[in-house]
């Protein structure tokens, strides 16, 4: 029980930067933003429609009638100003929250008058969650008029920023899950996974729109619908993508697999049927499995003479800890060195007395296959060493730092493939480390 109490705990409360959580309200703010102001016209002429048309759904059933369609309309325009405030973050203690209600209210009243549109349940639960938490410490106008922000550095992380990100994630995994559960319950249960109700259904979307708005099926289609056996794929695929979504909690590399599975599926669902789930096909929902904030990283690097640094405590001298006898370790050497205008690195070889000394002091292992980084008290190898540096170098060079994004076993696996024949590409040398310039011997330790 307690080991799995800790899990929870590191789950809940994993500490993570303000910016990550910042990114998330200016997405769902824009993404708002534009769904408000395409629809505006058609929410007011649904609001305008026969009253026994309407059904309140949500937060709107304390609405016994319909209200008037003036009224609406000027409710409309607020929640477009305090959608607007919400994704500037400007006073947002007041108009993260206003904006979390009103779009709650616009979108269960807009409901109440015809179908509901399931689709934009995941975008309003983000909001309602982003809307009371402290999701403007950074990148937003709050943060500017603070005295003690500065944009060019990383805030601190901390577990405040982090458990509204674990929330969002949740409740995106919840919505997939209530999906496949609904799949599973309904009356056609599990001819789900043989791919049959699957079939059938694009089969009748296709004979609907064919009949009613003169739309021929699409070229997808039509060739999918003679290969009965791959339905059954496409079937077992939405089942796990659905009902298995859970999967996505258990770490960050399933997370990303599901959140890229899940997207490539909304946009099968386009090509095959032309419905457009815009929230999911864009990827916005789900943002929160991905360190977005290093996007941002990479734009401070661009506008920005300073590097970002962590705003606590000095920077250590970094060390970079490199094969000495291998032909292109020491060419990457020489290429960091002509691109690193600040001398942020000192150099030393894994063979030498020195590196041997650091990597027993950080407990490193001694592998010549990898590149050692050691910056800020905290060692990083293979291909996460060599994505820290690049944050470092000039740019474009720096740009490379995006690639952090991606999981960090398939980012080794392509280092480990260079490293493992480093000596056959590239050969060695019989001494250890080349004898570096006198203009920049003092960064080498031997």
């Amino acid at each position: 029980m307690k080991y799995l109490l800790n899990k929870l705990q590191a789950f809940w409360y994993s500490p993570m930067p303000p910016e990550r959580l910042a990114i998330l309200r200016i997405a769902t703010g824009l993404f708002s933003l534009w769904y408000l102001s395409t629809r505006f016209g058609m929410m007011q002429r649904i609001a305008t429609t026969d009253p026994s048309l309407y059904k309140p759904v949500g937060v709107a059933t304390f609405l016994t009638h319909p209200m008037d369609a003036n009224l609406f309309f000027w409710i409309l325009v607020i929640t477009l100003v305090l959608n607007v405030l919400y994704t500037l973050g400007w006073k947002f203690s007041y108009t993260g929250p206003l904006f979390a209600v009103a779009l709650l209210f616009v979108m269960c009243y807009r409901n109440s008058w015809s179908m509901i549109y399931h689709s934009s349940n995941a975008l309003v639960l983000h909001v309602f969650i982003i809307g009371f938490v402290s999701a403007a410490k950074a990148i937003s106008i709050d943060a500017l008029q603070s005295e003690s922000y500065n944009w060019r550095k990383k805030m601190l992380h901390h577990w405040a920023y982090g458990w509204p990100v674990r929330l969002i994630c949740v409740a995106t995994v919840g919505t997939y899950m209530l999906s496949g559960m609904a799949k599973i319950w309904g009356d056609l249960g599990w001819s789900w996974m043989t791919g049959s109700a699957m079939r059938s259904q694009i089969a009748v979307d296709a004979i609907r729109k064919e009949l009613l708005v003169e739309s021929s099926p699409s070229v997808l289609f039509e060739w999918l619908y003679a290969h009965t056996e791959l339905f059954m794929i496409l079937g077992i695929g939405t089942m796990i993508l659905e009902a298995g979504a859970f999967m996505a909690l258990l770490n960050r590399r399933t997370a990303i697999i599901w959140a890229l599975l899940t997207c490539s599926m909304h946009w099968g669902i386009y090509f095959l049927m032309g419905i457009k789930f815009p929230y999911h096909t864009t990827g916005i929902i789900f943002l929160s499995f991905f360190a977005m904030e290093h996007i941002w990283y990479q734009l401070q690097i661009l506008f920005s003479e300073n590097e970002p640094s962590i705003t606590e405590g000095t920077e250590a001298k970094s060390v970079i800890l490199f094969d000495g006898v291998c032909n292109f370790c020491n060419a990457t050497v020489r290429f960091i060195i002509n691109r690193d205008p600040k001398a942020s690195f000192h150099f030393t070889s894994i063979q030498s007395k020195p590196g041997q000394q650091l990597l027993q002091q950080y407990n490193a292992a001694t592998d010549l296959s990898t590149i050692v980084l050691i910056k800020n008290g905290k060692v990083y190898t293979k291909s996460s060493a060599a994505l820290h540096i690049a944050w470092h170098l000039s740019f474009p060079w720096s740009l490379f730092y995006g690639f952090i994004i991606i999981p960090k076993a398939l980012r080794d696996f392509v280092y480990n493939i260079i490293a493992q024949r480093r000596y056959q590409w590239f050969g060695r040398t019989d001494e250890a480390c080349e004898l570096p310039a006198a203009t920049v011997r003092t960064r080498f330790q031997e």
